[in-house]
């Protein structure tokens, strides 16, 4: 986000750029007008965006208006293969190459001789007296160590279940989701309860138990799917027949 960041410094986005939508206290009084508005403030976006280059590749925006059904994913080779070689978190996936020529082509540099685990290890905090490493309640009582000191020691966390450590471990906004995200069949930790259901169903045969959920907002649809906020802090991809039937889906969305 750094290099899109740059580009913005000293711009000003207009909110009202067809007239203002909102009332004397900032409330929307014109939904049609909100969305003209939003929709030039995404193309101007685009527009300075699209002209940039990253690395030395062009950068290619394109703004998807709010009431736009988002492509279905792309499909995985089968969910097996999913849960070995692909990494979830809130901020970061990672998606590895296995050593089999027949399934990934082969490596091109020798990064497994760095990262051991092949997958990016989580940074944690270390007390070097006693050498330990604290939960994520007490990090500050200790301090992150860079990526080839994690790599050099033996130690790791001891009071979490998961099969790797996920990468936003010490991230205090999504620490109360960690156990209910994980798999209580092999410990991989998926970033939304929709992955982890859809990997306990194909892989260990366990339907997933039916709850309804009352998001707070839903801000777009992707074939049974909805981009929820769940909470102050927690935005999913949540299964539209798990929201509350009370909630219009498509009022909400659009």
């Amino acid at each position: 986000m750094a290099p899109l960041s740059r580009a913005l410094s000293g711009f000003i986005l207009s909110h009202d750029h067809f007239g203002s939508h909102l009332d004397g206290s900032g409330r929307t009084v014109d939904l049609e007008l909100e969305k003209q508005n939003f929709l030039n403030a995404g193309e101007t976006l685009a527009a300075i965006w699209s002209e940039m280059a990253i690395d030395g590749y062009n950068v290619d925006t394109e703004f998807m208006p709010c009431d736009e059904v988002l492509p279905p994913p792309l499909p995985v080779p089968n969910h097996q293969w999913y849960a070995d070689l692909v990494g979830e978190s809130q901020y970061l996936l990672q998606i590895i190459k296995c050593n089999d020529v027949r399934c990934c082509s082969p490596l091109r540099s020798n990064l497994k001789h760095i990262i051991h685990e092949n997958f990016l290890p989580a940074p944690f905090s270390i007390i070097q007296d006693p050498f330990s490493v604290p939960p994520p309640t007490d990090h500050h009582t200790g301090r992150f160590s860079c990526l080839l000191v994690r790599q050099s020691l033996t130690l790791r966390p001891s009071y979490t279940r998961t099969k790797k450590l996920p990468y936003h471990h010490y991230c205090p906004s999504l620490q109360q989701e960690i156990s209910g995200r994980t798999c209580s069949q092999c410990g991989i930790y998926f970033a939304s309860k929709v992955s982890l259901d859809q990997h306990k169903k194909n892989l260990h045969g366990i339907e997933p138990l039916a709850s309804c959920v009352r998001p707070l907002r839903v801000h777009g649809r992707r074939q049974d799917e909805a981009l929820c906020t769940i909470s102050e802090d927690v935005i999913e991809w949540i299964d539209v027949q798990s929201i509350d039937d009370s909630i219009q889906l498509e009022e909400i969305v659009n």
